[in-house]
């Protein structure tokens, strides 16, 4: 029976081990109360026992079905809820060019384990989309929620007139990303700053290109990734 599931979804295959096991332990104890206790055994009883361990299977299972009319037909069968699939959902974001006069910090934060050692990193672009500098510093040990607020502020200094702030999601944010793991390698307050676009940072966000987030189950549009728009340095 496990051979014959193993190319059915999760959910079956949850409730062909429950079967097993649920059928095994019934044999068991009905071998037992027959040659021990000599016990009239009633089948459809059994039959009812042997059921409730795929329900219980079914209800303790956290995997999905395929959808399928196959997967339809054994949960019709065996009387249990089905457990479809939830539907990817497909969410896009863009990266904006600031306006003229502004340059737009991307930052982010990375953890090597939680809590464990983190870093956060930067990225600087005028309106024309050149890269200006790039910088990562190490953190230590910290945990997420520390590093993502070391992120937003890190390049937030006193010698700005006006500071806008915007969220985006990392596939819109993946330079800052790549250079806040170089800053998990670095010692605690150890920064590496570059000036103009360093060698290793092959790619880097196009202007109001279409990037795409995936998510599987249903989307409360939380993002991970914040940067600002400095609309002037003195």
């Amino acid at each position: 029976m496990i051979k014959a599931a193993d190319n059915k979804s999760s959910y079956i295959m949850d409730l062909c081990i429950g079967s097993i096991l649920g059928g095994a332990k019934i044999l068991w104890l009905t071998r037992s109360r027959k040659i021990h206790d000599n016990d009239c055994i009633n089948m459809e009883n059994e039959k009812r026992n042997w059921l409730t361990h795929i329900q219980y299977a079914a209800l303790t299972s956290t995997g999905c079905m395929h959808n399928t009319q196959e997967d339809l037909n054994i949960v019709h069968v065996v009387r249990i809820p089905g457990r479809p699939r939830k539907e990817t959902l497909i969410k896009s974001c863009f990266w904006e060019l600031p306006s003229m006069g502004e340059v737009e910090i991307n930052t982010d934060g990375a953890l090597k384990g939680n809590p464990g050692k983190g870093g956060v990193g930067y990225i600087i672009r005028n309106c024309e989309g050149a890269l200006l500098r790039a910088g990562a510093k190490g953190l230590g040990t910290t945990t997420s929620f520390l590093v993502e607020c070391q992120g937003e502020w890190h390049e937030v200094t006193s010698n700005m007139e006006k500071i806008r702030f915007s969220a985006t999601w990392r596939e819109a944010n993946f330079s800052a990303g790549i250079m806040a793991n170089r800053g998990v390698k670095l010692q605690v307050e150890v920064e590496d700053n570059y000036v103009g676009r360093p060698q290793f940072l092959y790619k880097i966000e196009e202007p109001m290109r279409e990037y795409f987030r995936f998510f599987k189950t249903r989307c409360d549009n939380t993002c991970h990734s914040y940067y600002c728009n400095l609309l002037c340095l003195q």
